[in-house]
């Protein structure tokens, strides 16, 4: 057990600092570009005065946390590039800046008047008020300082949250090997939860940041003194419930969950029976509560404009060839789960939303199902490696693991789409952290059970396609 100290390794800070500066680099030109198709030159400012201004306040961070400012620059780099890639795409194929009706809406909730309105008053008139109060905020400072509000705005905000997310993500993985942290989280920065999260105006970022710090709170607690890193884990737990009620005030069961089960099973060493029959208790009751109170909109029972948003995601999955949301929302609960959590993770065929000119939501959501198709065995082979190791690398990963899988349960009891996973996304990319550190164990088997599962869902959508 060590002591709470996030000290890095011995780096090579020269190349790290280069790349910081490279970062900043393409971070001017992204923006340049923004603000060139916003034809404002506000946008420039903007992103000088809050992504910046944030950059002072992470400043207090790397007296915990060092190196997390660099990583902040680094990866806000990357989120700025994708968001520059998606806004070139929609302009030339839809000459507008989002085409997604949440992302349209939310951008039209910015306002000075939410800015001043408490997050109970913005909730009587939308859902994710902290968002949308964030949102707000931004726009009323730079409203203040005499510059307009353009539509790149929340995205440059977005971008910065994610950021300070994966610099946080990036210190849990520190056990790993530099070169495979850096090869991976550029992976995984370009064409996973960034398109979604930052280059659309949608309140997941929040909630990813939400998850995140739950993480890290988890992974203090197992891995560093405990007369310490306990203030960690209550504090970021506090703040992670007070996100996750004003933006989907059911998550806070499962942040529960994962609280409570770290200081469990990091009483004593081993899996009891107590332990192993707790778990098996508050995973089905969690799973009950989650759809119970529906952690995201159920279809069946939502009305209006979410009704209508949902159907039409689903109708247009299936016209485009895939096994679409439509025909599994009219399934049973029980097969709903099973075939709609392996949709989720697969989708059927892999490549029915990767074709250029269709709405940018739908495109994204292609490239990111690539990302779980590719990703998923080593979320399971980390697994099996840390199980088999056992002490606090197996209780770790059994903790972490569930509530990424209590996510994936609800979401395809519920909604069915992959943007609601993505908020639990934070937990599948720490268990995936540890498969990258076990490289040798259950390499092959994991693979092949995977993608011969894969190989025929997809023989058989082909069947119903050609026989139906």
């Amino acid at each position: 057990m060590g002591e709470l100290s996030f000290l890095p390794r011995n780096e090579n800070y020269k190349k790290k600092y280069l790349a910081a500066g490279l970062g900043i680099l393409i971070q001017v030109c992204s923006v340049s570009v923004l603000s060139f198709f916003d034809n404002d030159i506000s946008t420039l400012y903007s992103w000088v005065v809050l992504f910046w201004g944030m950059a002072v306040l992470i400043l207090t961070l790397n007296i915990v946390v060092p190196g997390i400012l660099v990583n902040y620059i680094r990866f806000g780099a990357l989120l700025l590039l994708a968001a520059v890639i998606i806004r070139i795409y929609v302009d030339i194929n839809f000459q507008k800046y989002q085409t997604t009706p949440d992302a349209i809406h939310f951008y039209s909730m910015i306002s000075s008047d939410n800015a001043k309105r408490s997050l109970f008053e913005i909730s009587s008139l939308s859902v994710g008020s902290l968002a949308i109060k964030i949102w707000s905020i931004g726009g009323w400072i730079v409203e203040s300082i005499g510059l307009n509000l353009s539509p790149s705005l929340p995205i440059i905000m977005n971008c910065a949250v994610m950021s300070l997310s994966l610099s946080l993500l990036f210190f849990v993985s520190d056990n790993l090997k530099l070169d495979r942290r850096v090869s991976f989280f550029i992976f995984s920065s370009l064409f996973f939860v960034i398109y979604l999260f930052s280059s659309l105006i949608l309140r997941g970022g929040f909630v990813f940041m939400a998850s995140s710090l739950v993480v890290v709170g988890v992974h203090c607690y197992f891995f560093y003194e405990k007369q310490k890193s306990w203030i960690f884990l209550v504090g970021l737990f506090s703040v992670a419930a007070y996100f996750a009620f004003y933006l989907r005030p059911p998550l806070i069961f499962i942040y529960t969950y994962l609280v409570a089960s770290t200081i469990l099973f990091s009483l004593r060493p081993g899996l009891t029976y107590a332990k192993v029959i707790y778990f098996f208790l508050s995973f089905l009751l969690l799973a009950f509560l989650s759809f119970h109170f529906s952690v995201f909109e159920n279809v069946s029972q939502v009305s209006g404009r979410y009704h209508d948003a949902y159907t039409e995601l689903g109708s247009k999955s299936s016209q485009m060839g895939s096994l679409g949301n439509a025909l599994l929302f009219q399934q049973p609960i029980l097969i709903r789960i099973i075939v709609g959590s392996f949709t989720l993770l697969s989708p059927i065929p892999f490549w029915a939303n990767l074709k250029m000119g269709i709405e940018e939501y739908h495109l994204i959501r292609g490239i990111t199902s690539l990302f779980f198709m590719i990703t998923f065995p080593y979320f399971v082979r980390g697994g099996l490696g840390s199980l088999r190791e056992g002490g606090v690398n197996g209780r770790f990963y059994l903790v972490v693991a569930s509530a990424f899988l209590l996510g994936l349960i609800s979401v395809s009891a519920t909604s069915l789409e992959l943007r609601h996973l993505l908020q639990f996304s934070p937990f599948y990319l720490v268990c995936v952290f540890m498969s990258f550190s076990r490289p040798d164990f259950g390499r092959k088997w994991v693979f092949k059970i995977w993608y011969l599962s894969v190989f025929f869902a997809h023989l058989m959508w082909l069947f119903l396609v050609f026989y139906r």
